[in-house]
């Protein structure tokens, strides 16, 4: 079945703007001016623009379990952290368009910016397992993640899909969970192969071939096997390939 992949934002410097949905463009800026408090940071959403008709309403989470709502609104943080800013706007008619990005707060707001180098915030998106249900990456947020692009058609993944399961297995009680992403041309191929070798704490993500290619593009992945650690932050730590990976790299993150 397929779906549509849902990139949840694009980093411009310090705004963002999501993807277009039905005429409608979510986009916001955040800053902390020297008046505000410290860890006060002012998001403005004023951007934001709807095809033919006007936008209904502004919904903000702060990823603190607080909200709000306004074209532009300031929020305090309690404490330093990273924090996952989601604004959903509305043209009042039944249509809303969703941006999501992330904001590290120590004093001021600082941005790890998206990107897929060691270092680098890792761009967020949204793909169906193999049963059709939604999952995003932000889901996994205060885990540690071995993001790996694959497919049972090429036989070196195949092959060190077993080093990528022994990582897991040493380190689940710690917080690892291993997410792959399949280029395969349909999701049964996959079900069947992992369940067949007994890789069933495997979360695999497909949505259609051309959902698994988008993000693989998203990654600037040009060939697979190809995996990536993201930490609890969502920050890439290691890029490379499954064979390249060591245990001193994980270590570190856990």
């Amino acid at each position: 079945m397929g779906a549509l992949v849902l990139f949840l934002a694009a980093i411009v410097g310090t705004s963002w703007t999501a993807l277009a949905a039905w005429g409608l463009v979510a986009q916001f800026t955040r800053s902390a001016p020297s008046e505000l408090a410290p860890l006060e940071v002012r998001f403005d959403a004023s951007s934001s623009r709807v095809s033919g008709g006007r936008i209904a309403f502004y919904q903000w989470t702060f990823g603190d379990d607080f909200s709000g709502s306004g074209v532009a609104v300031v929020h305090r943080y309690a404490v330093d952290g990273t924090y996952l800013v989601t604004l959903l706007i509305g043209d009042g008619q039944g249509q809303v368009a969703k941006l999501e990005a992330l904001i590290h707060v120590s004093g001021s707001a600082e941005v790890f910016p998206f990107g897929t180098g060691v270092g680098q915030a890792a761009p967020l998106f949204e793909l169906p397992d193999l049963e059709g249900v939604p999952v995003r990456l932000a889901d996994f947020r205060g885990r540690l993640v071995l993001l790996d692009f694959w497919g049972t058609w090429c036989p070196t993944c195949t092959k060190t899909l077993a080093i990528l399961e022994d990582f897991r297995r040493r380190h689940e009680d710690d917080g690892l969970v291993l997410v792959g992403v399949t280029s395969d041309k349909d999701a049964t191929t996959p079900a069947d192969y992992l369940r067949a070798n007994g890789f069933l704490d495997f979360v695999c993500l497909w949505g259609s071939l051309k959902d698994a290619r988008a993000v693989q593009e998203l990654y600037s992945v040009t060939g697979v096997p190809h995996v990536f650690l993201i930490d609890r932050l969502g920050v890439i730590r290691f890029t490379g390939k499954p064979e390249e990976l060591k245990d001193a790299d994980i270590q570190p993150w856990l």
